[in-house]
This record gives C-alpha cells, structure tokens and sequence, in this order.
C-alpha cells in the first residue's frame, strides 16, 4: 500500500442469500437488505449510497459503497465495522438476524481509477474467494499490476458442473403436481455451489448457448424418466436470465435440442423474465419469442400485473400463462389490497384466456386462499422445497400416487 490517504471501494457479500430468502420470505429479506444498507451507511459515515448490486430490492445480497479518502488504519476499521455488524446483528420485522457478511475494500492505488472498475473487481474476488473465505474484510490495492492474480483463472462455467433444481407446480384444480420449474446451479470444483443469479450474467455469449443447451438436454432427460414411471408431468417451464432471451441462437438452441431427443415443443415453457414491451425494443429477443411461440413452446410472462404487457404483446408472442409476482402473493390471506390486488389480475387474465401461476407461496394459508380465489397453479414451499432430480422422482411418487380405496367389510353370516 502506499503511505497517505486514498479513496476506497467496498464490495460486500450477504453469504446464502437464496436460503435467507427461501427461509424468510421475499418481504423479510427485503427489509434485512435495506437495513443492512441503512447501519452501513450509518456506520462507515459515508456521503455516497450504499447501492445494492442486482435487480429488486433484495438484489443478489452484494453491496457497494464508495468510502471517503481514508488512511490505511482507517480502512481496516472498515473489518471491525463489518465483523460488528454480524456479530451484533440487525432487528427486523421484531426479529433479530445475524446477516453472514464477506467483503473486500479496493483502494485506488492509480488515482483515476473509474467506480464501476473498482466495484467490478471487488465482486471478482469475492467470486473467486468462495464462500465466507478470507475473513469479513480483505484489503487490496487497484493497479494493473495487481489485479491479473485475483481475477479467475479457472473457467466459470462448464456443462459437466450443471446441475438442475425443480420446483414442483401445484395445479390448483386436481391437487396433482403437473408440472415444476426449473432452475440451474452450478456445482463448480473450487468455489462450491453456485445460484444461478451468481453465474448467469457473467457468462460469454458462447457459454449462454451452452447453459442453455444443456439446461434442455437435462429437463428433457428428466421429463422421459418421468413418464416412463407415469408420474404425469405435463411440462417444465425454463426461466431464462435477459442475456439468454437477448442471445441470437436461443430459439435454434432450444428447438434443435427438442427436435434431436424427438420431444414435442409444448412439453417445454420458457418464461421471459421481463416486460413484453422490453422484449419488443430487442431485435434477437423478439425473433426468438416469436419462434419459440410459433414451434408450439408455451410462454410465460413473468411478474404479471407489475410490468407494462400490452395486449397486442400479448398476442403477438401468444403467452399461454401469467406469473403472479411474490409482492402480491407474500401475505395475501390476510392483506385486504393484495387479494384485491390478485382478483385484478385473475379478472383481466381470465378475459385473455391465460392461465395464472402463483409464485412463493410460502405458507398453507395462502395456498388455501389463492387456491379458493381460482389461481390455477402455484409453486413455493407450501408445495415442496426446491428438488434435485433424484428428490424430484421420490417426491413424484410419493404424491402422485393414488390415495387407497377404502371399502366395508363383508362379514359372513
């Protein structure tokens, strides 16, 4: 380090942010990262907002806060703030959670190295440090000198550590699991597992291709070991990232799969994770929306009633369902505006003839209320926890088979 006082970069890391959310609830760990912003930056004294790496508010759990001109000795008390604030904890909700903090301060050795760099190679070492290593707080310096050792020399991303997580789809109607959503994680030799909002965007155009090859080559190998058993699963629906959508090949990735394992398109559903309208300004997204919708694929439109679908979208990308978003589904069997809030969006689905998924349901009574109100399919973990294809097949069995006839007894006589 160099002796004086320079400006600084901290990139911190809530440890397991896909568990807290699954134990939690999405509201809950909503207000946990706001309050994790909020003492941080109460506590580092810093003018520039705490920014919250990814899309909602709960974000991907990565934090980023430009620290003022500090000397070395200041910057390490940056270690004892963090390592307090875990040990401490935060209240939420009346509860007391100690949140599991990883982070890495980059000072700015050069003088005019531009924020954006800064914070990008913070989040490349901590990817590269794995879970919960190094301590709450490492320090570094920012020079190209320095940075070539800390950035990941292993590759990301190969199709051998994929690895697929189903969440098993309630229809509402018969009580039977039709079908399950899928998920990719990857189980990667040095950094351990992998959530897929960790990896997904920091692939190449050619390892997206990839992803998604695989991802379709795995559902539909699952989906033929189903139905040979007679599990009755109808589809699996793939949430792709924006930068699949976005990618050129996607509808010929897909569709070729789907034509070499000699598997009917309406078996997979894509969901596309943003508004019809943002798939209607990109070139690459729309051929592949409208491709996959004309080969017989069913989409989704995710977050439905919180983005701005119009009805010609929804037309021209023939959407076969709608995803309700967790803010409304969180609490809905005892939050008036909610419930109205799902009857809106019940109402306008039902007057296009969509079907409607329920997300996160996380508790039986809201699975019993949305289930009362005619939501047609729900997933969360009133339904199953997220399963691995093996857990998958035992829990198909378990709950798909019928319940025993129970008839009288004839007594002789």
């Amino acid at each position: 380090m160099r002796s004086g006082r320079s400006r600084a970069a901290l990139v911190l890391r809530l440890e397991n942010p896909d568990v807290l959310r699954l134990s939690l609830g999405p509201t809950v760990m909503a207000q946990l990262v706001a309050t994790i912003a909020r003492e941080l930056s109460r506590d580092l004294n810093t003018r520039d907002p705490v920014r919250i790496a990814g899309h909602g508010i709960a974000g991907h759990g990565e934090f980023r806060v430009m620290l003022a001109r500090m000397s070395p000795r200041e910057l390490l008390r940056c270690a004892d703030i963090i390592r307090d604030l875990g040990q401490a904890g935060v209240t939420v909700s009346g509860q007391r959670l100690l949140p599991a903090l990883t982070g890495v301060v980059i000072r700015d050795l050069t003088g005019d190295t531009a924020e954006d760099a800064l914070f990008d190679f913070g989040s490349h070492v901590l990817a590269r440090s794995g879970p919960g290593a190094g301590g709450p707080v490492a320090i570094l310096g920012y020079e190209p000198a320095l940075v070539a050792p800390h950035l990941p020399q292993a590759p990301l991303f190969s199709p051998d550590w994929l690895d697929l997580r189903f969440h098993p789809r309630l229809c509402a109607d018969t009580g039977i699991i039709r079908g399950a959503e899928v998920e990719p994680i990857l189980r990667h030799p040095e950094l351990g597992q992998i959530e897929p909002q960790s990896f997904v965007h920091r692939l190449s155009p050619d390892e997206l291709a990839e992803l998604t090859r695989a991802m379709v080559r795995m559902a539909v190998d699952s989906l033929r070991g189903w139905d040979g058993a007679g599990a009755g699963i109808e589809s699996l629906t793939l949430r792709l990232g924006d930068d699949q959508i976005d990618h050129p090949d996607l509808a010929d990735i897909i569709l070729w799969e789907l034509d070499r394992q000699d598997m009917a398109p309406a078996r997979i559903c894509i969901t596309f994770p943003r508004g019809a309208d943002q798939i209607a300004a990109n070139g690459h997204a729309r051929h592949n929306t409208e491709r996959l919708a004309a080969a017989g694929c069913p989409l989704e439109l995710d977050e439905f009633g919180l983005g701005s679908a119009r009805v010609d979208d929804l037309r021209r990308y023939r959407v076969r369902s709608v995803r309700i978003s967790p803010a409304f589904t969180d609490q809905c069997d005892h939050q008036p505006e909610q419930q109205r809030m799902i009857l809106a969006i019940l109402a306008l689905a039902e007057h296009f003839g969509l079907h409607t998924v329920a997300l996160d349901v996380r508790t039986a009574a809201e699975r019993s209320f949305l289930t009362q109100i005619g939501v047609d399919h729900l997933h969360g973990d009133a339904i199953s926890l997220p399963l691995g294809q093996r857990e998958m097949t035992r829990f198909l069995a378990e709950t798909q088979r019928p319940a025993p006839v129970s008839l009288p007894m004839r007594h002789a006589g």
